[in-house]
């Protein structure tokens, strides 16, 4: 009672250098000063620790095909098809892999609050790819049965349903108009950008070192990649701007804080109530 103790600590922090990785294709003609932001993380857990699901296999490599390397090679792909274009008009488009999601979503904040390449107030959109490698082929024998995509965050954006809705070539859209999932649109959401985010759901491997390529569904992400070109292609060139709308939102993003439910959504219900 009564003591006090001074005490002085040397920490040292160990920093590892992170960059995110971009590519442009300039716009031309009366929208080419606007921007539309085509994005997926590049990182994953490495050996795992934090956020890892699986912490009896500390010390194994977490692969992360789907989460994210598919995301990462449908925005190279999108990239690849974009830029082979000849005479192309429209708005400025920004290829970008983002680095420090699985921490934070680090890399798409630093880019929407430190350091944009382009002013936000001229990008018109961000579409983002996280997690579209796992597409799940309907039973063989259902009929008209369709693979579930699902799309969030079409009411950040006027119009953004009609224009998914319209588009779509044949997948089962499991639509949900929040901002929510933590991932790097929601980086580009604070700043009143509005939003698309594909994505194939979670599935037993995720944030496990079991995510590996041999189970991704290849021809699926081909599919989800050829509707991205579709959506991005109109949202390139439409001439009127897509208008931000605020959705009411309890998401504030970043790493978890404190105790947790230990449970994991069905994302691809799409009726009343939360399917665990």
């Amino acid at each position: 009672k009564d003591w006090r103790l001074a005490i002085d600590v040397k920490v040292k922090r160990q920093e590892t250098p992170v960059k995110n990785v971009i590519g442009v294709l300039e716009g031309k003609g009366p929208l080419a000063k606007e921007t539309i932001v085509v994005g997926a993380h590049y990182d994953h857990l490495g050996y795992g620790g934090t956020g890892s699901l699986a912490p009896k296999e500390k010390g194994k490599i977490h692969h992360g095909a789907d989460d994210n390397g598919s995301g990462t090679t449908a925005v190279m792909e999108l990239s690849r098809r974009f830029g082979a274009l000849k005479n192309r008009e429209g708005r400025r488009m920004v290829f970008m892999t983002f680095t420090g999601e699985e921490r934070g979503l680090i890399g798409s904040r630093h880019y929407c609050r430190i350091e944009p390449l382009f002013p936000l107030k001229n990008t018109a959109a961000m579409f983002n790819l996280d997690m579209v490698g796992r597409l799940k082929d309907p039973p063989k024998d259902a009929k008209d049965a369709k693979p579930k995509l699902l799309v969030l965050g079409m009411d950040s954006g006027k119009g953004f349903e009609e224009m998914v809705t319209k588009l779509n070539p044949g997948f089962n859209l499991v639509k949900d108009g929040s901002v929510f999932g933590a991932s790097d649109h929601y980086s580009f959401y604070q700043q009143k950008i509005p939003v698309i985010f594909l994505w194939t759901g979670t599935h037993p491997d995720y944030h496990r070192p079991t995510d590996t390529s041999d189970k991704i569904n290849v021809a699926g992400m081909k599919k989800i990649t050829d509707y991205s070109e579709l959506i991005l292609d109109k949202l390139r060139t439409e001439p009127k701007r897509p208008e931000f709308v605020a959705i009411k939102s309890t998401f504030t993003g970043g790493g978890p804080r404190g105790p947790r439910m230990g449970i994991t959504p069905d994302y691809e219900f799409g009726g009343k109530g939360l399917r665990i």
